[in-house]
């Protein structure tokens, strides 16, 4: 039975229409060797899982919000002349 084989088809699906996105589980799978990431019996995150997930993030989304700033005004949300 392959666990992961939902993960892939949307994965496929997502490539072939240009649809960037963040998977985040190839590296839960390497980090969680070593460190628990879920929570007891439970398939949510728990605060080490939580953590490296909000690092996984930032570290893709961190390039495009800094270069969508210079765009747009950081707290009015205006178009900067």
């Amino acid at each position: 039975y392959d666990l992961e084989l939902m993960q892939s088809i949307l994965g496929d699906y997502l490539d072939a229409e240009g649809i960037p996105y963040i998977d985040l589980l190839p590296t839960f799978h390497e980090i969680g060797k070593e460190q628990r990431l879920y929570k007891w019996h439970n398939t949510h995150w728990n605060e080490e899982g939580n953590r490296l997930a909000a690092a996984l993030l930032f570290r893709r989304l961190q390039p495009v919000v800094e270069a969508g700033l210079g765009k747009v005004g950081r707290s009015t949300g205006e178009k900067k002349p």
